[in-house]
Formats: C-alpha cells, sequence, structure tokens
C-alpha cells in the first residue's frame, strides 16, 4: 500500500495487544508488536487449555495465560487453543477428525501436544486411590495390589497405542514442528500418591520419548524434570488444585521453547499481511478485488455506484486469541478480520464479500463489532468452507462456532478440581493444621 493513501480503520479495537489501531486522522495503520507469522495450534487436556486461570470466564474459554499464548508471543504466534478440559489419550485421538481440529492442524506453524495426565487420574480414580481427607488416619505411602499394578501396565500400553496414533494422524496433516510434553507430578515428594505416580509417570515419560524420535521434527519437553522439587510454585496446592499456577504456565513454556531450539527448529514460517496492492481498488464503475492472508481467501465485490470515490481495500486479518476473551461464553472464535475502505469514501450500496477458510462450517455465525456490541449479521450464507454475507458498514468482523463438543469422551477428571475429592498430603510441610493429607484408605 502506497504511503499517500489514507487509510480508516471503523470500530472498537479487537485484542488486548491492540494489534490495530483506529484512525480517522491521515495515518495508515499503527502496528503495536511485530506481524503474526503463522499459528500455534495446542493440542491436550485442562492444562493447555490454562484451567482455573483467572480469565478464563469460569473455564469456559480457554486462558490467554496458558503456555501456548506464552510461547506464542515468543514466536510472534496466533494461538488456537484446542485443550479440552478432561480429555484423556484416547479422546484426542477420536477428536482429531473433526473439521476444525484437522483444518488447525494442517495450516499450523508450530504444534504442542500434551496429554495422558488423566489417563492416570482415571486409573487413580478406578482403584479408589484418592481419598477424602476426612477419612485419612495416615500417610504411608500407598502400596498397589497385583491386579492394580498389572491395570496400571494395561494403562501404560494402551497410552503408548493412542500416543503413536496421534502422531501419525498429525504427522499426516502437517510438517509442523511438534513439541511433546512429558508429564508432571504434581504431587511433592513424601505425598503417599507421590512413588506411585512416579511410577507410572516414569514409564509414559519413556514412551513419550521413544514415540517423539520416531517421528520428524517432534521434540520432547520435559515438563518433569522441571516441575520435580517445585510443586509448592508450580502448582496450585494451596487451592486443593492439580493445574499449573500462572508461575508454573510460564515455565511449560519455558521448556517447550528450550527443547524447540536445542533440536534447532523454528516454527513454519507463514505469513499473514494484507494482501492488496496499489491497484486492488475499489472504482465507482464497480470492482471486484481478492486476495489471501494465510488460509483465509476473500473476494470483495462492489457494483456501480457503490462506492463514492476510487477506494482502496484494506483487508487486515485479526488473531483469533485477541478476539476470544471478548465474545459471549460458550462460544469460540474460528477466524476474525477487519474490511475498511481509504478515508472519505462512503457506501452507496452494500459490498458482496465472500471468504473461503477450511474451518467454516453451516453452523458458524458472523457478527460485526458495532458500538451497541456484538450484533449478528443476518445476510451471512454458511457453506463447509466458505460464506456470504453483504457489507453496509465497514468494520471487524469475527465468525463464531459452538465450543468444541467431544466425540466419545471419557467422564472428565480434570474437569473439576481433582482435590476437593482428595487434599493433598502437605500437612508434613507444616503448613498449619488447615493444610489437608491424603492416603488410601486401609
Amino acid at each position: 500500500m502506497k504511503g499517500k493513501h489514507t487509510t480508516r480503520l471503523i470500530a472498537g479495537a479487537v485484542g488486548a495487544a491492540g494489534l490495530v489501531a483506529l484512525l480517522s486522522a491521515p495515518t495508515v495503520m499503527a502496528a503495536t508488536q511485530a506481524p503474526m507469522e503463522g499459528t500455534l495450534v495446542a493440542l491436550g487436556d485442562s492444562i493447555t487449555f490454562g484451567y482455573n486461570l483467572p480469565d478464563t470466564a469460569g473455564n469456559t474459554t480457554p486462558s490467554v495465560e496458558a503456555f501456548p499464548d506464552w510461547m506464542a508471543k515468543q514466536y510472534h504466534l496466533s494461538v488456537t487453543n484446542l485443550g479440552v478440559p478432561g480429555w484423556t489419550s484416547k479422546d484426542l485421538l477420536l477428536n482429531l477428525q473433526q473439521p476444525d481440529i484437522s483444518s488447525s492442524i494442517q495450516h499450523a506453524s508450530l504444534i504442542t501436544l500434551d496429554i495422558g495426565s488423566n489417563d492416570l487420574l482415571h486409573f487413580a480414580a478406578r482403584y479408589n486411590l484418592l481419598q477424602d481427607a476426612s477419612t485419612v488416619a495416615t500417610t504411608y505411602g500407598l502400596q498397589l495390589t497385583p491386579s492394580e499394578m498389572q491395570s496400571g501396565m494395561q494403562l501404560v500400553d494402551q497410552f503408548k497405542e493412542n500416543l503413536q496414533a496421534t502422531l501419525a494422524a498429525i504427522r499426516k496433516e502437517s510438517q509442523a514442528p511438534i513439541i511433546l510434553y512429558t508429564l508432571y507430578n504434581p504431587f511433592p515428594s513424601g505425598s503417599p500418591l507421590h512413588q506411585v505416580t512416579n511410577q507410572f509417570q516414569g514409564m509414559m515419560d519413556d514412551i513419550i520419548r521413544q514415540e517423539a524420535a520416531s517421528f520428524p521434527k517432534v521434540v520432547v519437553a520435559h515438563a518433569h524434570s522441571a516441575f520435580a522439587g517445585h510443586q509448592l510454585e508450580y502448582v496450585d496446592l494451596y487451592l486443593h488444585d492439580v493445574h499449573p499456577t500462572l508461575q508454573g504456565q510460564e515455565v511449560l513454556a519455558q521448556v517447550g521453547e528450550s527443547a524447540l531450539a536445542k533440536a534447532h527448529l523454528s516454527p513454519l514460517s507463514i505469513p499473514v499481511t494484507s494482501s492488496v496492492s496499489a491497484d486492488a481498488q475499489m472504482k465507482p464503475s464497480g470492482s471486484v478485488v481478492t486476495g489471501q492472508l494465510g488460509a483465509l481467501k476473500y473476494t470483495v465485490s462492489a457494483s456501480a455506484g457503490a462506492v463514492s470515490s476510487k477506494s482502496e481495500v484494506l483487508f487486515v486479518s485479526l488473531p483469533p486469541s485477541q478476539v476470544q476473551g471478548m465474545i459471549p461464553a460458550g462460544d469460540r472464535v474460528v477466524t476474525s478480520f477487519s474490511l475498511n475502505l481509504s478515508a472519505n469514501t462512503s457506501l452507496k450500496a452494500p459490498l458482496s464479500v465472500q471468504l473461503q477458510f477450511p474451518s467454516l462450517q453451516t453452523g458458524d455465525e458472523l457478527v460485526q463489532k458495532t458500538p451497541g456490541g456484538w450484533q449478528s449479521v443476518q445476510t451471512a450464507s454458511f457453506q463447509p468452507g466458505s460464506v456470504k454475507f453483504s457489507v453496509s458498514t465497514p468494520g471487524e468482523y469475527v465468525v463464531l462456532s459452538p465450543v468444541i463438543q467431544t466425540v466419545s469422551a471419557t467422564k472428565p477428571v480434570t474437569g473439576v478440581p481433582v482435590l476437593p475429592e482428595a487434599a493433598m498430603a502437605l500437612a508434613f510441610l507444616g503448613f498449619g493444621a488447615g493444610v489437608l493429607r491424603i492416603a488410601r484408605r486401609r
């Protein structure tokens, strides 16, 4: 876009980072950070989701303080957080072929994968290893029966099959680097569950390392060793919760970045910048402007007399992670963008717009930001992979989709704080009578 053109962005700024500044003065655009160069796709459970962090709106939307967003800032990526509280390795595998998940993987620059903690928690719950604190009379270590041990080994074998199939399925869709996390032990040394958890986590971490070595561009982020001895800092034990604190989430991001750097890998570069050239203009006699921003293709058509004067079109892709926190709970941002015209240009008739984006589905909704809030665009007509609509007022738009529904998902364990049903053995650390202990009922 040539400097002589004056551009205005209509409506309010989207996102806390202020990636798009709204200007009515003769300045084109003010960007406050480096351009996004692709998308980090985060796969996993409640740890990836950022469960119980302050900005999740009651755990209805992924946190922008979870490790995927910390990591994305480092690489100047937008984020598609597909973490689902309660998912086991089986649940993730069963849901990989959902259209929105599959499409996100296909267009990923970087993928993170943290799964398996719920596999262990379901095993512990099945054998009543997690007890209500009021029944506890001892803090001695747990001893598994031969039957429980055999079941635990079957769990480990099943985890291996699920992880192998998951990595194979991802590699069919994308060649982006994958950061695969080992499982951290939330129970500190001295807790009755620490030794049992470490035993099975050690086996699962061995599998994680083995499977990572079997696929190209898969690196291992060592969450287990990073959290060992630091559970009181990195895990919300004071809140009777096994999920990471803000500090723990930052550590997860750091170990992921370290693993990628050690392997001399970097995210795939997928630049997301305006594709409109100086001659891509709307004319009073009628015009059609086309372009592509990453995976999003657009066509903007103006009939004769639709614009008052020759006008440049500015189509800007906005990172979904910058919009997610501004939309109603229960919806997920599929894609978001800003459509604007040169200053002093008025619309005499609506523009016709068609978008092509792999994740678009017939049940999606298009909304526009207005002074009164987000308003549904009634003219939008969705088909799988595309949407058509008319624009009477330029500005900011978001395509929303209902939150992902799990397919054959096991009943979540980490979907609620685990420790109200199993308080941690922390009394031995001397934190007073209000701190609870945990042990298996004998």
